[in-house]
């Protein structure tokens, strides 16, 4: 559980969550380092916010997904067989916010997507 911390990242993911890993992100800031609006996906921006892939499951909740996509990729990435749930949360000035592959499992439940590039 990581709950209530600033994850940033700059040119990297921010939480990579692989194999059969098991992530709770609650009350978190995730994404890029710039807080500048200036700068929407350029520096200081995280290549993904989340990752999730191979047999991982991942719940975020109460958080911010932001400054992401550089390379423009999603805010939250889920690929392989990765279950990811996304409640109450804000992604924003991003390249775009979810990407899903394979046989990835996504459910996204009263979230704010605004500000995205895509």
């Amino acid at each position: 559980l990581v709950q209530q911390c600033g994850v940033r990242s700059c040119g990297a993911f921010a939480v990579d969550c692989s194999r059969r890993s098991l992530v709770k992100l609650r009350d978190c800031a995730v994404g890029g380092i710039s807080h500048d609006r200036r700068f929407h996906v350029e520096q200081g921006s995280a290549v993904v916010g989340v990752n999730c892939r191979d047999f991982s499951r991942c719940v975020v909740s109460g958080s911010t997904i932001e400054q992401t996509g550089l390379l423009l990729s999603p805010a939250i990435r889920c690929s392989g067989l990765a279950q990811v749930s996304v409640e109450r949360c804000v992604v924003k000035r991003s390249s775009y916010s979810v990407g899903v592959m394979d046989k990835a499992k996504v459910r996204v439940m009263n979230c704010s997507l605004s500000g995205n590039v895509l």
